[in-house]
């Protein structure tokens, strides 16, 4: 198991604009972890997945909560990442590649 905060691959955030049709990047497969960091006002939900496959998220996938922000896991094969909100919200989210996990203080 890891036991790190979470150390970033600088150079790579991706500012994506969310809203309720999905948006999908490209992350680099070979980072462990996927920190999100939504600063608006309502939830969102994510999605990582193969870049072969497009599975773009719906709201049955990991939410992450109003300006909050979490680090996900996910599978070295996986360089694709979605993003979707619900109804008329609009906003921003911010996706960094990297390994590690979130600081207590995050």
């Amino acid at each position: 198991m890891l036991d790190q905060p979470f150390s970033p691959a600088y150079g790579q955030t991706q500012s994506v604009s969310v809203s309720s049709t999905n948006s999908l990047i490209g992350v680099d497969p070979a980072a462990k972890q996927v920190r999100v960091l939504n600063p608006n006002a309502f939830v969102v939900f994510v999605r990582a997945s193969s870049t072969t496959d497009d599975y773009p998220a719906t709201t049955k996938d990991y939410p992450i909560g109003p300006n909050s922000s979490e680090v996900i896991t996910k599978a070295d094969t996986f360089g694709a990442f979605s993003v979707i909100a619900t109804g008329s919200n609009t906003g921003t989210v911010y996706v960094t590649p990297g390994e590690g996990f979130q600081s207590a203080a995050a």
